[in-house]
């Protein structure tokens, strides 16, 4: 699995060289590139869905991405609308947006549908929560 670690505190990715792990396998710290250690507390770990847009960018946790118009895109749904990438109930979602207490579409079942057409060849990164908060938030605040 890759993962990726985010400096809370500088708001920076970071480039791990290695990683402080607890006798139960947890990362407790993160030592970056300039042999500084960040406690755990101080970074975020986001984990890879495996999967990757349609540009070939890699789809991590936390990402904000668009579904997609066209053929190929999922119509019942506004696709330009930013979607947080999340990991829910053990598999990869996104809110779609229907219902004001979530609405979570499942990257397998997302991929399989619309006639067997891989909704992958739309979904475009274009960005993530911890660079580009403002992203959801102001889908959030159009929601009310």
């Amino acid at each position: 699995m890759k993962l990726k670690f985010w400096d809370k505190f500088n708001k920076r990715w970071i480039n791990a060289e290695s990683l402080k792990l607890s006798t139960l396998g947890e990362i407790i710290g993160v030592r970056d590139c300039d042999g500084n250690l960040l406690g755990p507390n101080q970074f975020e770990t986001v984990r890879s869905t495996g999967l990757k847009d349609k540009n070939g960018k890699e789809i991590y946790e936390g990402n904000i991405v668009t579904t997609g118009t066209g053929e190929g895109g999922f119509p019942p749904y506004d696709q330009e609308q930013p979607r947080l990438v999340e990991f829910r109930n053990g598999c990869w979602c996104f809110d779609a947006g229907r219902y004001e207490d979530g609405d979570w579409i499942r990257f397998g079942f997302w991929i399989a549908s619309n006639e067997g057409k891989n909704q992958l060849k739309q979904m475009e990164v274009i960005g993530s929560i911890q660079e580009n908060p403002e992203l959801i938030k102001e889908v959030k605040s159009g929601k009310s």
